[in-house]
């Protein structure tokens, strides 16, 4: 079974709710606010997640030392603010990680009733009934009051004030963090391999470094990230079957210059079909693993993009 099930899963043993936009499990049990999150991009471990206080004060950590070390299923204990997030220790098994998820969550429960612990209005500061919201792509844990303020302090003349996004700078932070990407298929490649890591890096490298000088990045400057990767994988690869040539001309030639070979490459290869079929092999190979590597990245970005003026309240 794949992640969504697990999720789904736990959604329907918990009579909780599964929400796609947040990549979310909720719910509310004996007055608290409850969210199962995944804790990484591959969704291998789960964080659960409770807004609460004692006396209104935000969290210590070492007020769950003990919750800690008597489950050892727990693997980390972190707080911020009003927040107590426990990441669970996977299992390799799909009814174990289903099962761990539930006993460890009725455990913090537990340990949260016991302790003298309330749910709170992460923003208000107030004790009381809370709803678990999408607040531009970020989870909230407010009551319906606070929620429809927040709504309005963003739709109105004084909300925030977002930075317009500078395209042109946004291609030269793309291109400086493409070269990473670049580094990572030359590297790879001299060492007679093609994987998926180099994708990875080629992407967030390029949609970082386009974030970073344009000052953020739309749907639009997504799509100049994908141009930027394609053109830099093909660079790339050039590089790596440029740097091979001059090492086997350097056998039997002195003085082989770099940029004279990187701008014959295709009419080197072509002076032997099986060092162009070779060339061509990885080549396409290369977009496959980079596309492969990329393609989580990139969804993520758009789903982020799509809901940066989502307002929701379950």
């Amino acid at each position: 079974m794949g992640v969504k099930n697990l999720k789904l899963e736990v959604a329907t043993r918990l009579n909780y709710q599964f929400n796609q936009n947040l990549n979310i499990v909720y719910g509310y049990v004996d007055g608290y606010t409850n969210v199962f999150a995944p804790f990484d991009q591959y969704e291998t471990t789960f964080n659960i997640i409770y807004c609460v206080s004692k006396e209104g004060n935000i969290l210590n950590k070492d007020e769950f030392a003990s919750l800690k070390t008597e489950n050892k299923m727990i693997t980390n204990i972190r707080v911020s603010n009003y927040r107590v997030i426990c990441t669970i220790k996977s299992s390799t098994k799909f009814e174990d990680r289903v099962n761990t998820l539930i006993e460890m969550n009725n455990v913090i429960l537990n340990y949260l009733k016991t302790n003298g612990y309330r749910n709170i209005d992460e923003r208000s500061t107030q004790f009381g009934d809370t709803r678990v919201c999408n607040v531009r792509g970020e989870v909230g844990f407010v009551s319906a009051q606070t929620f429809e303020q927040i709504k309005a302090e963003n739709n109105s003349d004084n909300g925030p004030i977002q930075k317009d996004e500078n395209i042109g700078k946004g291609i030269i932070g793309g291109l400086l963090g493409s070269l990473v990407g670049v580094l990572a298929i030359v590297l790879i490649g001299q060492l007679g391999f093609i994987a998926v890591i180099s994708g990875i890096a080629m992407a967030a490298c390029t949609i970082l470094g386009y974030s970073k000088l344009a000052g953020g990045i739309s749907k639009k400057g997504v799509i100049i990230a994908i141009i930027i990767m394609l053109i830099m994988t093909y660079v790339g690869v050039r590089i790596d079957a440029t740097i091979t040539i001059q090492n086997e001309l350097s056998k039997y030639y002195s003085g082989v210059d770099f940029m004279t070979v990187f701008g014959k490459v295709d009419d080197i290869v072509k002076l032997d079909t099986q060092i162009e079929s070779a060339y061509i092999r990885d080549m396409v190979l290369t977009y496959v693993f980079t596309a492969i590597g990329a393609a989580g990245i990139i969804s993520t970005k758009f789903k982020e993009i799509g809901n940066k003026n989502v307002y929701e309240i379950f």
